[in-house]
């Protein structure tokens, strides 16, 4: 048996006769002052051969965790939400941790597993993220539960469990979970088996998914991804599905659509694919209306504001014929077009459009030079009038409004290969050589804004001008070398070492083929090779000429450029049509019928306005691959990215960041960089200023960049 004593020998009480009444007070204070703050150490007076004692006086007696009930775990989130935006991560976590320690079973607990798991999921942490967000997926009454499942699903698709990713989403998108979510998860459960569906995941897939026909919403949304991929997968995929797939209607529906729009023989085919997907009800009206398109007499009148005469009438008219393939190729969509010459000036197109207003013309497409394009603009603006325009000038576009600009912008190049440079490549410092025109300060201003963006930066730029064959200068000058000291340039021979002077790891090179081949012999000179420095191009690179005397200062480079098969594509089904080869405006006339064709289609299958699917970035498969417009309303498109080999060119797998998402619906993963201001300020290394931007055209490159007018 043990009695406990409490034993406090430096307040024992003094005789009372000493003590005033005052004084006894005082001590009885100093008493619970020293209780309360651990002072009276307690000893245990223990009976002999008592073994019960004898263990518990050995055994620690366990801390329990103490907690401050006067904590609000709402307030903690919000405390912890805030040291993230002031980058103490470490803070930040420690407390998340705290918060579902103490309130394990709360909401704000649930919301504390799911931001820690992103954090910990940012860090490379993934096991435990991915226990974070099953915990918080487990509880579908809580808050952000189907959030974290869809994480949970992210990251067994990166380890290649692609079953065991499905299997999260389908959970989120059979569940009561707002739309956005459901839709989230659907989408990536498509947009992941369009990549990498085979004959083995397939049947796994099938297994798992619930039974029965989709809904509306997974039917637009899986039309809308499956839609983006080239026709030779569309058909791989179409193959693989099993009887009663519920998948197997959407392809069916777009491989109709494709082969109809490359004409000839085709046409047959896609009746055919048609009739296969009136088996489904959720693509059997979608299916009908392309059997039977009937006439167009009652649709959307559609403006068509082109130069049909003067200096430009060629033009004109070739974009005339792009518009109408776009309408052959679009049956079930009733658009009737009003065309109307320009003259290609901008009294005339401001008098066109006030015209289509009056006629109650229902959208624009063009014009195309930039003076017209303007004065359109401020028309369309002035009646909230749907306008396509076909100029890529920057002061074109009306954020905010219904304004949009179709066209081949550079700068989206240069924002697409720094985000390639720095999140796939794991580049950091860069230096940039281009040439001094209009188009090399746009580029190298789009590259060094992105790169800054993205926590990158720029050591150095210089321009070359045109003409040039000996870029020495420019190339000491971007190893910080005197341009004008002929000692600066490094020894020659095979046994010569690197350059100790070079400080990036990056050079962007925004230069035609011809160029590039000049550029790089000069720079290997220099010991500038890969891959101790990682070249970056665009699609002024992707040129026969290139490669045509071997290339052994390429190996290692990459660059950009629009998706090739989908050029060649529609190349094709345009001789076929006209039996001429199309050009680049050709391309913006036609996909800007196109992407009014399919908001029209989002708009019949949900019933969501047509140019709010534009506002949303509604995508097509177009003449030139994905398009869409952002939110400034430009046109944006999904580049493919081609590393050079020994044998030329090969085209990679997509980054995982390029957006491909759903518009409208959603919007999960990063988009392309918006773009960035002109060439401000910029001053090149060899202490040359850059030109103003009274250039009157920029380099065809890759053979799609026009002018800019």
């Amino acid at each position: 048996m043990r009695t406990y004593n409490c034993v406090c020998p430096q307040l024992r009480m003094p005789a009372a006769s000493s003590l005033s009444v005052l004084a006894r007070g005082l001590f009885w204070f100093l008493v619970l002052a020293s209780l309360l703050a651990g002072g009276c150490t307690t000893t245990a007076v223990e009976k002999k051969g008592d073994p019960v004692a004898s263990k518990v006086q050995d055994t620690p007696v366990p801390k329990a965790r103490i907690v401050d009930k006067s904590l609000k775990p709402e307030d903690m989130i919000a405390e912890a939400r805030g040291l993230v935006e002031k980058n103490r991560l470490e803070a930040a976590i420690t407390l998340y941790q705290r918060i579902i320690d103490d309130f394990g079973q709360t909401p704000q607990a649930n919301e504390a597993r799911y931001r820690l798991g992103n954090h910990l999921m940012l860090q490379g942490q993934s096991d435990q993220a991915w226990t974070l967000f099953s915990e918080a997926g487990s509880r579908p009454d809580h808050p952000f539960s189907w959030e974290s499942l869809i994480l949970a699903g992210d990251i067994q698709a990166q380890r290649g469990d692609w079953a065991g990713a499905w299997m999260q989403w389908i959970k989120v998108a059979w569940s009561p979970a707002s739309q956005k979510q459901g839709a989230t998860a659907w989408q990536r459960l498509i947009k992941s088996y369009a990549q990498y569906g085979n004959a083995e995941n397939t049947q796994r897939l099938f297994q798992i998914l619930p039974p029965g026909q989709l809904s509306q919403d997974q039917a637009r949304i899986t039309l809308a991804t499956i839609d983006q991929i080239d026709t030779e997968r569309l058909k791989q995929l179409h193959a693989l599905q099993p009887p009663n797939s519920a998948l197997a209607p959407l392809f069916a529906l777009i491989l109709g659509d494709r082969q109809y729009q490359e004409g000839g023989t085709g046409a047959q085919g896609a009746k055919d694919y048609w009739q296969s997907a009136r088996a489904s009800d959720v693509t059997s009206q979608e299916a009908q209306r392309r059997l039977t398109p009937g006439e167009n007499k009652q649709g959307l009148i559609v403006g068509l504001l082109l130069p049909l005469s003067g200096e430009h009438e060629n033009l004109g008219k070739n974009l005339l014929k792009a518009a109408k393939k776009a309408l052959r190729d679009y049956p079930d969509t009733k658009i009737i077009l009003k065309v109307s010459d320009s003259h290609g000036k901008a009294d005339e197109a401001k008098r066109a459009m006030e015209q289509f207003h009056t006629e109650g013309v229902g959208a624009v497409i063009g014009p195309v030079f930039h003076d017209e394009a303007k004065a359109a603009a401020e028309v369309a603006v002035r009646y909230n009038m749907p306008t396509i325009t076909l100029n890529p000038r920057a002061d074109v576009s009306r954020p905010g409004t219904n304004v949009f600009q179709n066209a081949f912008i550079p700068e989206n190049e240069g924002q697409f290969m720094a985000r390639v440079a720095i999140e796939e490549k794991k580049l950091h410092r860069f230096v940039v050589l281009a040439p001094e025109s209009e188009y090399g300060h746009l580029l190298t201003q789009a590259f060094s804004d992105a790169v800054q963006k993205l926590g990158g930066t720029i050591v150095r730029v210089t321009f070359f001008p045109p003409g040039t064959n000996d870029f020495s200068p420019w190339i000491k000058a971007l190893l910080n070398a005197d341009p004008k000291d002929p000692n600066s340039a490094p020894p020659s021979g095979k046994n010569s070492g690197a350059m100790a002077s070079v400080d990036f790891d990056g050079l962007f090179l925004p230069a035609n083929a011809q160029e590039v081949r000049l550029i790089l012999p000069q720079t290997a000179f220099f010991k500038l090779r890969q891959p101790s420095v990682t070249f970056l191009g665009t699609s002024l690179w992707n040129k026969p000429e290139l490669l045509k005397e071997g290339t052994d200062s390429l190996q290692g480079a990459y660059f950009c450029d629009i998706d090739e098969t989908a050029r060649n594509r529609f190349n094709t089904s345009f001789q076929q049509a006209w039996k001429e080869t199309p050009s680049t405006l050709d391309m913006l006339a036609y996909d800007s019928i196109a992407l009014i064709a399919q908001a029209l289609r989002v708009e019949r299958m949900s019933g969501q306005p047509w140019t709010q699917a534009l506002k949303g970035g509604q995508r097509i498969y177009g003449a030139a691959g994905v398009v869409y417009f952002d939110d400034a309303g430009q046109s944006r498109r999904n580049y493919s990215l081609y590393r050079i080999e020994g044998n030329g060119p090969k085209r990679l797998d997509p980054p995982a960041w390029q957006d491909q998402t759903v518009p409208g619906i959603v919007a999960d993963d990063k988009g392309p960089m918006a773009p960035g201001p002109t060439n401000r300020g910029m001053v090149n290394s060899v202490g040359q200023t850059p030109g103003d931007d009274r250039g009157n055209t920029l380099p065809n490159a890759g053979g799609i960049r026009p002018t800019y007018f």
